[in-house]
């Protein structure tokens, strides 16, 4: 039985518009642009009203009036360009052309610099600082100041405008423009450098707070590394009875501790292995394979279920870009994940060769990816979901982790996604070699 999903309000879709990566890199930039999406569709709603009712009763100048269909289209357009343009000044320069360019033509064709339309001038440095950054913030502003200064001009030299007579408050009127001008760009600018300067000091946190954490990971990895091994190898003579045959209880004892330090140990040796990939310190070496020699690696990981291999025709011989010894990480991985989230069911490796890339996917046949975690946050460090009752028993969510460092280092790309049939499938993709 299939559920169709709840169909999302007006309000939810438009606070959920699709926005290009390159405008969305932190939070504020996403807001930005999807206020810029939404406030360009009431605009050119308003504008359409505006100039209906204008045509109805007092018909504008056809110039004027061709100007503001334009404006409105590329107001309407908005969320188009914000979807797929990556440099924001591109859907800014919408409202800013428009706050620059129609009371500009409105003025030259209704009588100079005392037409209301100018009143808009202002607002085109702070729309274009706060939308697209402060370079196009400085441009706006001085085209705003030359179109009242032209204006100023023709008032000064005697121009009569196609609109009627020069009327005698131009002079107040050029210098509250001017006013109004210079406040509203010198305001989004500030407004501007503050903000860069608290996402400067909030990313420097970040890096801080990164590199505490790295510190303080390889610390206690390496300060935990040699106790560890010490403890682990007087266990492995106790259950060997080296020092004397023990009683079973006491035996059973040992196991245990022996299949827990066992444990420890495999979840320090993740995380130096994670940091050491991390910070660079393990280099990877990329170099031309075949699959099928990457495959090969599969039998150099122990005490794990060997999947079935599944290929297309040819694809195991198709060259990749990899580094074999970093792959036994990869499949190890891999298949300790469908082992720890699906025990006891079968684990496929399936090969195909589409459009220069070559994809490995490892399918099991468990309960599925968890509902609570988005797939490709599955790939993150430390992250975990809920899905099997063991899921946060074992592993320190590095796994899949070390998984993506190592493809991506070759120049691939992981993902996941559920199986049909029930289950889940990881896939990883790697270039192949023309």
């Amino acid at each position: 039985m299939t559920t169709t999903p709840p169909s999302l309000s007006l309000r939810e879709r438009l606070a959920a518009l699709p926005v290009h990566p390159n405008l969305a890199r932190d939070p504020e930039s996403l807001d930005r642009a999807r206020l810029l999406a939404r406030t360009g569709m009431v605009l050119g709603a308003l504008l359409s009203a505006s100039c209906l009712h204008r045509t109805l009763t007092d018909p504008l100048p056809g110039p004027l009036l061709a100007a503001e269909l334009v404006s409105i289209l590329m107001f309407l357009a908005l969320p188009v360009l914000v979807r797929f343009s990556p440099w924001p000044w591109v859907p800014a320069m919408v409202p800013v052309s428009a706050f620059l360019g129609i009371p500009a033509l409105a003025a030259y064709l209704q009588g100079g610099i005392e037409v209301p339309g100018l009143a808009a001038l202002p607002l085109a440095p702070v729309v274009a600082t706060f939308f697209g950054g402060p370079f196009l913030g400085a441009f706006a502003g001085a085209v705003a100041v030359v179109e009242v200064g032209v204006f100023a001009y023709l008032d000064h030299i005697g121009f009569v405008f196609p609109g009627g007579p020069i009327p005698d408050i131009a002079n107040a009127r050029t210098n509250v423009l001017l006013l109004l001008i210079g406040i509203g760009w010198g305001c989004s600018l500030l407004y501007e450098r503050q903000r860069l300067a608290k996402v400067a000091a909030l990313h420097a946190e970040e890096r801080r707070t990164a590199e505490s954490k790295d510190r303080l990971i390889s610390t206690v990895s390496h300060e935990l590394r040699s106790p560890l091994a010490a403890v682990h190898g007087a266990l492995q003579l106790l259950d060997h009875n080296v020092v004397g045959e023990l009683p079973e209880e006491a035996a059973m004892l040992v196991h245990i501790a022996l299949r827990n330090s066992t444990r420890l140990a495999s979840l320090v040796d993740e995380l130096l292995h994670f940091q050491a990939l991390h910070t660079g310190a393990l280099a990877i070496q990329v170099q031309p394979v075949r699959v099928k020699e990457l495959l090969h690696e599969l039998h150099d990981v122990p005490e794990l279920p060997q999947p079935t291999l599944v290929s297309s025709a040819g694809s195991d011989a198709v060259v990749v870009l990899a580094d074999p010894a970093r792959f036994v990480a990869v499949w190890a991985n891999l298949l300790s994940n469908a082992r720890r989230h699906a025990p006891g069911s079968e684990v496929d490796i399936e090969v195909t060769d589409t459009r220069g890339w070559v994809r490995v996917a490892v399918s099991d046949r468990g309960p599925g990816l968890p509902p609570d975690v988005a797939a490709d946050s599955l790939f993150e460090p430390f992250v975990q979901g809920s899905v099997g009752l063991d899921r946060a028993k074992e592993g320190a969510g590095l796994g899949l982790a070390i998984v993506r460092a190592v493809v991506e280092g070759c120049g691939g790309r992981v993902g996941a996604h559920d199986r049909e049939g029930g289950g889940a499938v990881f896939w990883l993709e790697l270039p192949e070699v023309a």
